[in-house]
């Protein structure tokens, strides 16, 4: 008679079956279940009124115990594993529109930092927002932050994603300075997008998930930066070492790179949650 009174029994009843690997799309299952029992019990009294009360019934049942059942798995979750499915969540909302997260990214980079749109072939196409280099650039980053997404459960095979991302970037002139403003630039371009869907606490997953993108990119681009340098510098050397047995190049510094990614990138997380000089854009996406 009151369903009201009925909605903290709901809720608790949702917290304890999350303690046993219920899951949402289980209802559907019971529910149908349920109505075949009630409609094997009660015969002929079981007419489509009758049916369609409990229909309701369980759909309001449904309707409290869901969302609290998902929210209470959600709570029992290490944080690394709530940041993943916050940003997964949230990406899902806006990735579809990569064209226009594309395009706005790059003009907030460029609105941070002018003298980035020099590195890029688009940089005298007029009017900028209209241009199709920028376009299909701009997508092209927005396919690759999806896959980034796409790869936060195998982080082990994401980790050298990475690095060759930031090997490629070393062509480019790309400095790690540009890592922050890269990363204020997407956050911003975000938080715009998923308008009051960026909550405190997306945008706390996805500050996390940046800087330990930025953790395992920044010393990849250095290195690759360096012996392009040094490869530029003295050509030969790169030809002597293309001849030299991998073996006999190995030394006891080049243990760590025995690591396995997990622990390269567990390195790389506590690293990156140092106090650092980067800052979240505003919730909402404002500067």
């Amino acid at each position: 008679k009151d369903i009201q009174s009925l909605v903290p029994t709901l809720l608790q009843l949702a917290e304890r079956h999350s303690d046993f690997s219920v899951l949402p799309e289980h209802f559907p299952v019971v529910g149908e279940a349920l109505l075949w029992t009630l409609e094997k019990g009660l015969g002929f009294k079981w007419t489509p009124e009758v049916k369609v009360a409990w229909e309701s019934v369980w759909g309001t049942i449904v309707s409290v115990m869901g969302p609290a059942l998902k929210k209470a798995h959600f709570d029992k979750m290490p944080e690394e594993d709530r940041n993943r499915v916050l940003v997964q969540e949230s990406w899902a909302l806006v990735k579809q529109d990569s064209q226009s997260l594309g395009v706005n990214l790059f003009l907030k980079i460029f609105e941070i930092a002018p003298a980035a749109l020099q590195l890029f072939s688009f940089k005298d196409q007029t009017p900028l927002a209209e241009s199709a280099g920028l376009k299909l650039h701009g997508t092209i980053v927005m396919q690759t932050v999806g896959k980034a997404v796409a790869g936060l459960k195998d982080l082990a095979s994401l980790v050298p994603v990475l690095k060759g991302l930031a090997e490629r970037h070393a062509d480019f002139a790309v400095l790690p300075e540009h890592f922050p403003i890269v990363g204020h630039a997407l956050l911003t371009t975000l938080g715009s997008a998923l308008g009051d869907k960026w909550t405190p606490e997306v945008e706390a997953a996805w500050v996390s998930t940046w800087a330990c993108v930025a953790a395992v990119m920044e010393p990849a681009l250095v290195a690759a930066s360096q012996a392009k340098a040094a490869s530029e510098a003295n050509p030969g050397i790169e030809a002597n070492h293309a001849n030299t047995d991998k073996d006999d190049r190995m030394s006891p510094t080049d243990s760590a790179s025995s690591l396995p990614e997990s622990a390269i990138l567990r390195e790389h997380v506590e690293e990156s949650m140092a106090p650092s000089e980067f800052v979240a854009p505003a919730r909402g996406g404002g500067e």
